[in-house]
This record gives C-alpha cells, structure tokens and sequence, in this order.
C-alpha cells in the first residue's frame, strides 16, 4: 500500500511506496526542497487510471493544502478521494487514511461534529480489518484523543491506546505527543500529579528522538502554557525555567522566543 502521513500535523509528508527506491517520489522531492516537483508528481498520480494511485496523491495534495492553511482546496481533494476509493477492496487501508485525513480538514474548519463522524469511520475500518501500518493505529488513536474533547474519558482512552501503539513501534517522538496530550486531559480533570507524571514521561521520549532541545523546548512551553490556564502559576513558573534552557541550546528560535513571551508576560500580569 503506498501511503501518505503525517501523524502529529507537521508540514513534511511521509510516503510509503511500492516503488523502487531509487524512483523519484513526491516525498524525495520534498526532502530536497522541490515542493512544486513534490506537487507535479502528486497531480500525477492522482489523474492515474488505478485507483489506488489516484488516491494516493489526491491525499498528498490535500495534505500539503491542509499544511498551507487553504482548507477549502484540501477538502475538495479529499471529496474526490472518498469517491475513488468505492472502487477499492473493503479492507483497503485507504479507506483509514482518507477518513483520517477527512478528520484533520474538519477539526481545522472548526466542525467537530463532522470530525467526530469521519474519526469513527477510520477506528471502525481499522477494527474491521483495513490493511494498514499498526502506526497508523497510533494516527487515528491520536487525533481521536483530540477530537474527543468533550469526553475527558472518551479522549484518554484513545490517548492511552495511542500511547499503547507507538511504544510497540518504537516512535519515541509520536508517543511524546500523545503522553503530552494525555497530560492536558488528565489536567482538564484535576489531576495534576497525573499530568506532571505524563508531562515528564513526554520529554523523556522527546530526549529520545531526534531535533531534543527545539522539541522539548516546545513542550515545556506548551506545558507552561496549560498551568498558567490551569492557575498553578508556581508550576507554570517552574516549566519556563526549564523552557528557557532548552531554547538557548536550540539558539533560540523566533517562533519559541514569542511564546516565551507571551507566557511570561502572561505571569507577570496581576
């Protein structure tokens, strides 16, 4: 099955293919900064005669039109998607990944009833069978944990069950996502000592992948950012120490430096 993923909604796309690895592919294009490339071969396949293939690259070209915010151009690839894979087996994984990808297209609109709906075709395909990678399990579990929102319990079971998968396929950088996730919901509810535990069992995982100081930067501020919301200042306080740390070793990205800022400011008001 040739697929196209991007678990915790980075812009990069990951593509799985059949084809020989020394062939050209949307995903060897992007790696080399030749996104209109990336784009051309994408098109390419999405007008191919197999259905398979066509899908595929109409759920590229939706994916890289959710990553550049026009949503409307990423919905209309996925409606087309959606009908070309009627003529694939039951059991197809695209089945998973169209529904999936559906879900992060909706929650982006705002339209959670919709990505409620779309995140439990892809549950209720994996659980009939659809051929797919056990991480795309760990996708799905993911963004239900999201999605969910409103069923604290709902949202940490599929937080767990992400959490579940992605130690099983060893993705040290997906799981700390979805132990950073399972620590807001467990702060949701008011249990802080729970989200400490899952907080700090996050970066460790993030120790383990690769880019550590951006990425655990990111999550201590966004760590931060949730006591503050949650009045435990002292905590809060405590997370930007070790945020501004890890910024410094990363040569203090722009982007991090304003959240810093604006959480700090944030404290410091009365």
């Amino acid at each position: 099955m040739k697929n196209i993923m991007s678990v915790v909604g980075t812009v990069a796309l990951a593509l799985w293919t059949s084809l020989a690895v020394a062939q050209e592919t949307p995903q060897t294009a992007l790696d080399e900064g030749r996104v209109e490339r990336a784009t051309e071969l994408l098109l390419q396949q999405s007008t191919n005669d197999d259905a398979e293939t066509s899908v595929s690259g109409l759920v590229g070209m939706a994916q890289m039109a959710l990553s550049q915010g026009n949503l409307k151009e990423a919905a209309r690839h996925v409606d087309e998607a959606r009908q070309k894979t009627a003529a694939l087996k039951k059991n197809s994984g695209w089945h998973v990944v169209v529904a999936w990808i559906a879900a992060k297209i909706d929650v982006a609109q705002g339209d959670m009833t919709k990505a409620t709906e779309d995140i439990r075709q892809a549950r209720a395909c994996i659980e009939n069978g659809a051929m797919v990678a056990l991480s795309w399990t760990g996708a799905v579990q993911y963004l239900a944990s999201q999605i969910y929102e409103a069923d604290n319990a709902k949202a940490r079971k599929a937080a767990e069950a992400a959490i579940a998968v992605y130690l099983e396929t060893k993705q040290p950088h997906e799981r700390a996502h979805a132990r950073l996730r399972l620590g807001d919901l467990e702060l949701a509810r008011g249990k802080a000592r729970r989200a400490s535990l899952e907080y700090e069992a996050a970066i460790r995982d993030f120790h383990l992948a690769q880019n550590v100081e951006e990425c655990t930067a990111r999550a201590q501020l966004h760590i931060a950012r949730k006591f503050l919301d949650a009045n435990d200042l002292r905590a809060a306080r405590a997370r930007m120490k070790f945020a501004q740390r890890d910024m410094e070793i990363a040569g203090n990205p722009k982007e991090l430096v304003a959240i810093y800022d604006e959480i700090q400011n944030a404290l410091q008001t009365p």
